[in-house]
């Protein structure tokens, strides 16, 4: 990750801008994502609220990396969620999270070192833990959106190093 300048907020957590929906953008952003899947196993998604007119059983559809047969997979015109395990052919869900940080106004992207926190992960999630509540308890980065449609945040475990 050595080309995203980024902002240092404290206690592992970092925030990097200029992640319009530009090519450029879109670019930093799957680059991003890619270093994060590089170091992990699993990951789990979490998003709420589209931006757009376009329904999410559309978005799920156009997706074009078998996410219907992800059998985690839950959506409604309000929400999305499914947990992903790495397969090695990882470009369509990189791709898809992308398509999700600007379609929904709330993503989160849960990114697991190890796929035997899995359960554990979507336990907290069930609880409303938040973001450092995981990144506490689990080895992951935690990516989300805040109120900047342009700036991606993340929280890493204090164990947890992105290149």
């Amino acid at each position: 990750m050595h080309m995203i300048e980024q902002k240092s907020h404290g206690h592992y957590l970092f925030s990097f801008n200029e992640v319009d929906e530009s090519l450029k953008g879109k670019n930093k952003l799957s680059e991003f994502l890619n270093s994060l899947m590089r170091i992990s196993e699993a990951v789990v998604c979490l998003c709420e609220r589209p931006l757009f007119n376009k329904g999410v059983e559309t978005l799920v559809k156009d997706s074009g990396f078998g996410l219907l047969q992800i059998q985690s997979l839950k959506f409604d015109d309000f929400e999305l969620s499914f947990t992903y395990e790495k397969s090695g052919k990882d470009d369509g869900v990189i791709n898809f999270l992308s398509d999700c940080f600007y379609f929904f106004e709330h993503p989160a992207f849960i990114f697991l070192v190890d796929k035997a926190d899995i359960v554990a992960c979507k336990e907290f999630c069930g609880i409303e833990k938040d973001w450092k509540y995981i990144t506490d308890n689990i080895n992951s980065c935690f990516v989300f959106k805040s109120v900047e449609d342009d700036v991606v945040w993340y929280k890493l475990s204090p164990d947890v190093h992105v290149e």
